[in-house]
């Protein structure tokens, strides 16, 4: 029996910062996208069925935009609760990254990401 490579989504507004997160996990199946369009977002997950998504929240300054990105991450979980979410965010977020995990992101990282 053939094992399949781990699916891993990448969901980050930053071009540069996506290539190199899409580098520097090679040796999954390793698909990316922005995070903006929601309904992408929504698309992709169905499809691609990911093990993981890297999540960018975004920035804690941002109210109307934290908001967004958590709703999006609950219509993430309620269509793919199997799917483990990690949320990335900035260092000025981590509010945001608390309230992500209390909503059920598994885990959290703050960018830059070493």
């Amino acid at each position: 029996m053939t094992q399949r490579h781990r699916r891993l989504l990448i969901l980050e507004n930053d071009p540069q910062l996506r290539a190199e997160l899409e580098s520097n996990f090679r040796d999954l199946d390793v698909s990316s996208a922005g995070s903006g369009d929601h309904a992408q977002v929504m698309a992709l997950l169905r499809r691609l069925e990911p093990d993981v998504v890297l999540f960018d929240l975004g920035e804690g300054r941002d109210a109307a935009g934290a908001r967004a990105s958590l709703e999006l991450m609950r219509h993430m979980l309620a269509l793919a609760p199997d799917t483990k979410i990690i949320a990335m965010t900035s260092h000025d977020a981590r509010e945001l990254a608390v309230h992500a995990v209390g909503l059920g992101a598994t885990d959290f990282y703050f960018k830059p990401i070493d």
